[in-house]
């Protein structure tokens, strides 16, 4: 199913109207936890749908750990270590008797942005391990 599509748009459309279970049933290509993508690619293989061309598959998943599948899915979610640290962050200001926000924004992430991510991170740990020898 692709934008664009007759079934999208009627998904799309019961999305926005909140319903959920109906326009999941007509997408089929959300899997809302990283913890299930093995067992439901083995399913679409054993179905023998064709991914892309059949089937589009968007998985949520915690980076830089991305489920490892034969299809082509397109991952989004949230970097585990910016969690991690948001988490400490609130925690520590609970402690000092800071304010704490009722409400934390996350960056949301897909391929893409994570490889650049990484890119970058493994550059600056190259350069301190430079500074320090």
């Amino acid at each position: 199913m692709r934008k664009g599509d007759k079934r999208f748009a009627e998904a799309e459309q019961l999305w926005e109207d909140g319903e959920f279970e109906k326009a999941m049933a007509i997408y089929q290509t959300i899997l809302a936890d990283d913890n299930i993508v093995e067992a439901s690619l083995a399913g679409v293989l054993e179905s023998g749908a064709r991914v892309p061309q059949d089937l589009e598959i968007a998985a949520y998943c915690n980076f830089p750990w991305t489920p490892k599948t034969p299809l082509p899915i397109r991952t989004l979610g949230f970097h585990a270590r910016q969690i991690v640290e948001a988490c400490l962050d609130l925690i520590d200001r609970k402690r000092s008797g800071q304010p704490v926000p009722r409400t934390h924004r996350l960056t949301v992430l897909d391929e893409e942005a994570v490889s650049a991510a990484e890119t970058m991170e493994t550059r600056r740990v190259e350069e301190n391990e430079h500074v320090a020898r």
